[in-house]
């Protein structure tokens, strides 16, 4: 179940097609109580991983940190904070890349998500 994009710059790049499925209009009371939950759900996950980047400190004088640790305590709680700035400024759910809508089924799995499917795997491939 994949879509094959034909375009110049993502030919032959194979996406799961359910990131394409599941839109909904960025206006009205639907949208609005996504957002809400989204906010719940990534406020949840910045207050575990603060607890995650105060072990870290202490762990990194012991140096008994995992690498999935390291990730989650830096890379990941930087994309849920910027999520909540973009909550903030009303642009959730657009990406940062070409503007243009995260569909609801990759904010739902990921809710720090700041592009699309399309973009993130150019990036991911060096394009």
């Amino acid at each position: 179940m994949s879509l094959i994009l034909k375009s110049k710059v993502a030919k032959d790049v194979v996406f799961p097609k359910i990131f394409y499925f599941y839109r909904m209009e960025r206006s009205g009371q639907q949208w609005s109580s996504f957002v809400k939950k989204q906010k719940t759900i990534i406020i949840k996950r910045i207050e575990k991983y603060k607890n995650v980047d105060t072990a870290v400190e202490s762990l990194k004088e012991t140096r008994d940190l995992s690498h999935y640790q390291y990730y989650k305590s830096n890379t990941v709680s930087k994309y849920l904070l910027r999520a909540m700035d973009k909550i903030e400024e009303g642009t959730y759910g657009l990406c940062d890349v070409c503007k243009k809508e995260i569909p609801r089924a990759r904010l739902e799995i990921v809710p720090g998500a700041l592009s699309c499917v399309v973009c993130d795997k150019l990036k991911k491939i060096g394009v």
